[in-house]
């Protein structure tokens, strides 16, 4: 199922309902992703998400960037962490 809805500026998102199937694989990659999203998986039919995002989640070439991206930072392990901003930074002292 693929629909096409108009956001603000009339930029086009294409959603897709995934099936038992596609929410396997979103299961796995969320276990390897170690996000521990899986758990909100499990036991869905059907989820409706954006075609773009479930490519760039279960893609193992994404996953295993993401993973050694979260290493290098010192981050939690998710597959949404925010940008570190210069403005979240203590303040530099000039002295």
């Amino acid at each position: 199922m693929m629909q096409w809805l108009k956001r603000v500026h009339y930029v086009k998102i294409m959603l897709c309902g995934v099936g038992e199937k596609g929410i396997d694989g979103l299961i796995k990659a969320s276990i390897a992703r170690k996000d521990g999203k899986h758990e909100l998986f499990r036991g869905q039919k059907k989820i409706v998400l954006h075609a773009s995002c479930r490519k760039k989640y279960t893609r193992p070439q994404s996953i295993t960037r993401d993973l050694k991206m979260a290493v290098l930072d010192g981050q939690p392990l998710t597959s949404s962490s925010t940008p570190c901003l210069r403005s979240s930074q203590l303040e530099f002292d000039f002295k």
